[in-house]
């Protein structure tokens, strides 16, 4: 079976297509600051890649403070760290979709 969602041209790592990587464990290879939106309402967001995925990852104010709780506020110092990438549901403007969570292993 080919599974669809590698041929899609997503830029970014999203719930939608991160259902193999569900429950997997992933170390972090690099953290960088990128501009993520739309042409002219960019903003710049923190960046994780891990190992093992091809598309990096835009982190949300919760992965991002997650991730600064467990390897502190240098983010060089991140690289090399284990996480646990889950799918779970989250509210998004009131209804529930499905949204990535980084969970750092110690």
């Amino acid at each position: 079976m080919v599974k669809v969602s590698k041929f899609k041209n997503a830029q970014y790592l999203s719930a939608k297509t991160a259902e193999e990587y569900n429950g997997k464990t992933f170390t972090i290879d690099s953290v960088f600051s990128s501009l993520v939106g739309q042409a002219g309402e960019e903003k710049d967001k923190l960046l994780v890649r891990l190992s093992g995925i091809d598309k990096p990852i835009v982190l949300n104010q919760t992965n991002l403070a997650m991730l600064e709780m467990a390897f502190g506020d240098d983010s060089d110092l991140w690289i090399n760290h284990k996480v646990t990438l889950n799918l779970v549901t989250v509210m998004f403007n009131g209804s529930p979709v499905q949204g990535m969570q980084l969970s750092p292993v110690k």
